[in-house]
């Protein structure tokens, strides 16, 4: 399923997200999967942030959901920090979710 967005150059929700997902999300935010959740908050992001990692239920204080087909929402961008092996299946999800 292509996303629409893509088919009309559209970059609008890429450049202005009103919702962020950030995929391996880490709870050590000092780490390369836990740092766009720290900065995201710090620099006031004003859209929502949904981390996302199956192994966590709380990262920085925000509900984290186990997938992105758990999201309540579909995100307008989605942060990948997870091993490569794992990406093909995150990017799969992705799709199916119209990101």
């Amino acid at each position: 399923m292509a996303c629409p967005a893509a088919r009309s150059g559209d970059l609008s929700k890429l450049l202005s997200p009103r919702s962020v997902a950030v995929v391996g999300a880490s709870e050590n935010l000092e780490s390369i999967s836990g740092r766009p959740v720290k900065l995201l908050k710090r620099f006031g992001f004003k859209g929502r942030i949904f981390p996302v990692n199956p192994n966590r239920k709380v990262v920085a204080g925000l509900e984290c959901f186990p997938d992105v087909h758990s999201l309540p929402e579909t995100p307008d961008v989605v942060l990948v920090g997870v091993k490569a092996v794992l990406v093909p299946e995150v990017i799969g999800q992705c799709s199916e979710r119209g990101v």
